[in-house]
């Protein structure tokens, strides 16, 4: 399992630039206030997402020691 860790303030700056977005400020709040974020183990990894979507993937596949395959033309 990951978990992906990010900063309340960062998640806001998320929320704000959705627009049309159905999850509100509030609720990333309430979200907040109840996440109880895990340790890490053996079978859990924590990563930053604070990163690029790019750097996060490449941090998951290495850190699961799996092997990342080419992108499929047509990027499927």
């Amino acid at each position: 399992m990951v978990f992906l860790e990010i900063s309340r303030d960062l998640a806001h700056r998320r929320l704000v630039d959705r627009h049309g977005h159905f999850f509100t400020v509030e609720l990333m709040d309430d979200q907040f206030e109840e996440l109880q974020p895990p340790a890490e183990t053996k079978q859990l990894i924590v990563v930053n997402a604070a990163e690029t979507p790019g750097r996060i993937v490449d941090e998951i596949v290495d850190r699961l020691g799996l092997v990342a395959s080419p992108p499929r033309p047509g990027g499927r």
